[in-house]
């Protein structure tokens, strides 16, 4: 089962990789059946390049820059042997560089960004991916842009300085010294959101005050990127601020478009293209991926929404892991789980992320195991155990004693077969009580019960009932009043005709209707009353009845008349069952010897010497067992399940 493990990092607490480690460790150790592909993922925010360089199987250089507050620092620059250099704004010109109290995009730049595509380009890099996430500025890209030679001059031709204040006081552009091999680079900006410039959700309104602005920094941040806007359109005639992703990092991806001719892209969508996760979509059976937090952003473009979607168009099973998940748009997931166990703070809950998202995943394996699990294949039937259920006779208090003897037999999936002079109903019950699940039943009356789908053997010659598919082998109705009527005329037996239905007998008898039916359905519908004329049949009756095939039981108030052999469903069900199984052996255990017709059926016979009065019988394969019912089953059982096939 190939499970891929798509998740993007939990911020402030695991990046991607750790995430995937922890989830991918909980399959594993749920079932050694799990193929575990792990791609950690991003969307062009925090860690990308990380992401990028370690799958790229790239290498970090660091480099001396400037940190979002113009001071020196030491940021890392990705490279490639192809000759790609990826660079991570937050490296040199991001939040995590600066303290809390410091961060003020009136003053930060991204001037040490820019050092970092400068030492991409001295490093002869065909192509430059800038990602973009994590910024501390709101300079519109103009510190970047500065670092690479181009020229923001004031109304006195004098360079502006560094941070969005700067921007209000743009005059003029010259970009005639910008680093030639910029034009010779393919540039790439993998962006985590959608916003453009300006406006309600442009980069100043709904980023600035993340980043330390206050309300009246908004205003003024928000006039200066207009003004920078309009100067880039009167000089270079190049829309800034209808321009899709421009807005990212502070305006930053408006200004690599504008100056370095940038291809902005949806970074969750470029990340998944350049790490083959179409290829490892196609061969999973289930796809997880993970973050932080769901919420509404994650549906704009953010990486675990790009896996949903593929995994949408793979239809693919795949089940978002989250902290904090959302209560609407839970439909492009097949399954969303909180790794929220209890109510707790978020700082406890990024304390022990690790320890969370282990027991959250862990939960979900087993499930999903369980859920996969092969249903197992029907076996082959090679033995089957026959035997008189009225052996147990009155022993109640006994049959959980009992039933523990017939373990060893369930547990090696032997079927059982139970007959009786009993009910259904009554042997389905002792069948409870033994704790015989779906066992094979000949009743009183000669009717086998096989339970529905039973090893999948094609029934259908059987009526079909809500659980078990039923044959009757007691004569009809019919039948039986053809014969005794002519055996009528023979012997002058007065028959009793009035009973012609189910509740005719059974208000004849004071009986309950289900009894009724079952008796004549079963071919009992046929019986001689005893009176003073009739209190003995003849022997004459007894024997044109025999050479019929039929029986007579003999009871306090009548005679009944059919076919009530319980011999013949027994050996028509191993008749059956060997034109299926050719090795399939049979057991065959009973208590009285007048069972010698059915323990013949057995390739080994089994008798229980437990009768004051017991007459042995002749059959070669006999086994006599002495002792308890417990004793003599336990011995059954453990010959049957140790004699080989």
């Amino acid at each position: 089962m190939n499970i891929l493990i798509a998740p993007n990092s939990f911020r402030g607490s695991l990046d991607a990789f750790e995430v995937a480690d922890i989830i991918g460790k909980a399959f594993e150790d749920v079932s050694s059946n799990f193929e575990i592909t792990k791609i950690p993922i991003a969307d062009g925010g925090d860690f990308t390049a990380e992401i990028l360089v370690r799958n790229l199987e790239g290498y970090w250089k660091d480099v001396e820059v400037l940190n979002p507050l113009g001071q020196p620092t030491v940021a890392r620059l990705g490279l490639t042997e192809s000759g790609v250099g990826i660079v991570e704004l937050s490296e040199a010109s991001g939040t995590r560089l600066i303290k809390d109290a410091e961060l003020n995009p009136m003053m930060t730049t991204t001037y040490g960004t820019g050092q970092l595509i400068k030492a991409a380009l001295e490093e002869s890099c065909h192509k430059i991916i800038i990602c973009l996430g994590g910024s501390a500025t709101n300079d519109g890209g103009v510190g970047l842009l500065q670092a690479l030679g181009v020229r923001f001059l004031d109304k006195d031709g004098k360079e502006i300085g560094f941070g969005g204040t700067e921007l209000q006081r743009i005059a003029t552009i010259d970009d005639s010294q910008i680093d030639s091999r910029v034009k010779k680079t393919e540039i790439v900006v993998p962006c985590d959101v959608g916003n453009y410039l300006l406006g309600e959700k442009g980069a100043t309104q709904m980023f600035g005050p993340q980043k330390g602005a206050t309300p009246k920094m908004v205003e003024s941040l928000e006039e200066g990127m207009t003004h920078y806007s309009l100067k880039v359109w009167e000089q270079y005639r190049r829309d800034m601020v209808n321009l899709k992703h421009g807005g990212a990092a502070g305006g930053t991806a408006a200004g690599l478009w504008a100056f370095l001719k940038a291809r902005l892209v949806l970074g969750s969508r470029y990340v998944l293209n350049e790490l083959y996760f179409d290829l490892a979509a196609e061969k999973a059976d289930l796809i997880i991926t993970a973050e932080g937090k769901l919420d509404n952003q994650t549906i704009n473009g953010k990486a675990p929404f790009e896996v949903a979607m593929r995994a949408k168009r793979f239809k693919k099973t795949i089940i978002a892991i989250a902290g904090q998940t959302p209560s609407t748009n839970v439909q492009l997931y097949h399954g969303v789980f909180s790794i929220m166990n209890k109510p707790m703070t978020l700082a406890n809950a990024i304390k022990n992320t690790d320890k969370l998202l282990y027991n959250t995943s862990y939960q979900i394996a087993k499930f999903y195991n369980q859920l996969i699990k092969p249903k197992p294949k029907a076996k082959n039937i090679e033995k089957l155990l026959v035997i008189n259920a009225d052996i147990f006779g009155n022993h109640t208090d006994d049959l959980e004693k009992i039933a523990l003897t017939l373990i060893p037999v369930k547990e090696a999936n032997i079927p059982i077969l139970l007959y009786s002079r009993r009910t259904y109903e009554e042997m389905i019950w002792l069948c409870g009580e033994l704790a015989i699940h779906h066992p094979l039943v000949v009743e009183n009356g000669g009717a086998l019960y096989v339970p529905n789908n039973y090893y999948k053997l094609d029934l259908k010659d059987f009526t079909v009932g809500d659980e078990y598919h039923q044959m009757t082998f007691g004569s009809t109705r019919s039948t039986i009043e053809n014969i005794t009527a002519k055996l009528a005329k023979v012997t002058g037996v007065n028959l009793d005709n009035d009973i012609q239905s189910p509740l005719d007998l059974a208000d004849y008898w004071d009986i309950e209707l289900f009894e009724a039916e079952r008796i004549m359905s079963r071919g009992f519908s046929q019986m001689i009353t005893k009176t003073e004329e009739v209190s003995t049949l003849t022997d004459l009756f007894k024997q044109l009845i025999s050479q019929q095939g039929l029986q007579i039981i003999d009871s306090d108030e009548a005679y009944y008349i059919g076919n009530f052999s319980l011999t013949e469903p027994i050996r028509y069900w191993i008749e059956y069952l060997k034109s299926q199984y050719d090795d399939l052996q049979v057991f065959t255990l009973s208590n009285v010897a007048d069972d010698e017709a059915i323990l013949a059926l057995g390739d080994e016979a089994f008798l229980l010497k437990n009768q004051e009065e017991w007459q042995p019988i002749l059959l070669d394969n006999l086994n006599l067992i002495n002792g308890s019912i417990a004793t003599g089953l336990k011995q059954v059982a453990e010959f049957v399940v140790k004699e080989k096939s």
